[in-house]
């Protein structure tokens, strides 16, 4: 089974890729997504998210789960708290990440894909035969970001600021697929499917 992880910054354009791969019947594990329903559902997440950041997190009113705007005000309030987050997330993630790769190769895939901006600084990168980078043009990016998330310029920059830079994503990467307007994906990734030798 060959698995491919999906990744670039914020508003390149890594969702799109990955619903192209679903329509070709490949399989995508969204960490982000997976993250998100991880710290309503995984006991073991949620008492060591409880532990580090308080009780506050998981407020009654939300029935068990948990208050993502309490736990962005904690832990994106510096770079230290966003580290801590992540060491905290990243192995639950893994965790169920394995399980599902475990059960795509036991179904019988031949492709699956990971889609991860923090693929390489996750370290989930080592789960994958080859990497694809989705990347844009920096004003590109933003203006897709703020009308996405309705967000302003300076929060989509603090945002962008916090990952790893769009040039040492591509170093990285095995392939890159470009996505400005007007750029085509379907050719760029039929070009990567022939070199891989699907």
């Amino acid at each position: 089974m060959i698995v491919l992880g999906i990744t670039g910054g914020i508003g390149s354009g890594k969702s799109l890729l990955s619903r192209i791969l679903l329509c070709r019947s490949v399989p995508v594990y969204d960490t982000d997504t997976q993250a998100k329903e991880l710290n309503d559902t995984d006991p073991e997440l949620k008492q060591a998210l409880v532990a580090h950041f308080g009780d506050s997190l998981y407020p009654s009113a939300l029935q068990g789960r948990l208050d993502r705007r309490r736990l962005a005000e904690l832990a994106f309030s510096s770079e230290k708290r966003t580290e801590e987050l992540n060491a905290i997330v990243h192995p639950a993630v893994r965790r169920h990440l394995l399980s599902c790769l475990s059960d795509w190769k036991h179904a019988g895939h031949r492709v699956v894909a990971i889609e991860s901006a923090l693929l390489f600084s996750s370290g989930f990168d080592n789960l994958t035969n080859k990497v694809i980078a989705v990347t844009a043009d920096r004003e590109v990016r933003i203006a897709r970001a703020m009308k996405r998330d309705r967000a302003c310029r300076e929060q989509i920059l603090e945002r962008m600021n916090r990952q790893l830079s769009q040039e040492i994503i591509e170093r990285k990467a095995d392939y890159i697929i470009r996505n400005n307007p007007g750029d085509l994906l379907l050719p760029q990734l039929d070009e990567i499917w022939r070199t891989i030798g699907l």
